[in-house]
């Protein structure tokens, strides 16, 4: 995609701020091939994770309980494996999508439709994670969920070396940004809304770009079209 008019600190010269060492590997397994990961996924959402059983979800999946067991601990490990698996597959589109632009607006505009386009096809994982699993009480589930939203706060804070003057950006920006988000959607599937991810798309980039780039160049945000794919 061509970007918009060049200015000053816009970050349309270069990819701005990629690390390596933020490129998440891939996962060990693909969850969406394994019957077992989808299941109690399925399963949690439909009961509530206090009320699925490992009998539910060997059932579910179509396995036996010999199998589940040589595969899992219990509910709580099935849960979880199949929740890392799934936020790894996450980060490695969402990092893919940001990586095909040649500039941070572009490639986060990107990730942010990739990010959409994600959550429209995994409804029930975006509850899992976000809302079901918390009763599981498992501190490695809220490390993991920790882990994964700062993730997302690195990628927006990739824009402070694109900004005219990095150091007025506020330090708190990207943590914001994620914040915000995250209190949106949690609100909108607790009360059983329709997230509508991709119309959150281009407000959301208004409110982050503003942040790093200023007003003008932001409010080309919510007219900006998704980015071509595979262009780099």
């Amino acid at each position: 995609m061509a970007p918009s008019r060049r200015k000053p600190g816009s970050g349309d010269s270069q990819h701005q701020g990629q690390r390596a060492e933020d490129l998440p590997s891939h996962p060990e397994w693909d969850p969406f091939q394994d019957s077992v990961a989808l299941a109690v996924v399925d399963v949690v959402v439909e009961r509530g994770y206090k009320a699925t059983t490992v009998e539910d979800v060997a059932e579910r999946a179509g396995v036996s309980l010999e199998e589940f067991h040589s595969r899992f601990a219990g509910l709580e490990d099935c849960a979880m494996k199949a929740f890392e698996a799934f936020v790894a597959d996450y980060e490695r589109r969402v990092e893919s999508a940001y990586a095909s632009q040649p500039d941070w607006r572009s490639g986060l505009r990107a990730a942010a439709y990739e990010v959409a386009d994600w959550m429209e096809a995994n409804p029930n994982l975006i509850r899992f994670g976000a809302v079901d699993l918390l009763e599981a009480r498992n501190e490695m589930a809220r490390v993991r969920r920790e882990e994964a939203l700062s993730y997302g706060a690195r990628l927006i804070d990739r824009g402070r070396q694109a900004a005219p003057d990095p150091a007025a950006v506020p330090d708190s920006a990207a943590t914001v940004a994620i914040g915000s988000i995250v209190q949106l959607l949690t609100h909108r599937l607790q009360s059983g809304g329709d997230p509508e991810p991709e119309k959150m798309v281009q407000p959301m980039m208004y409110a982050v770009v503003r942040q790093y780039l200023g007003e003008e160049i932001a409010r080309e945000e919510l007219a900006m079209p998704r980015p071509e794919r595979g262009r780099s």
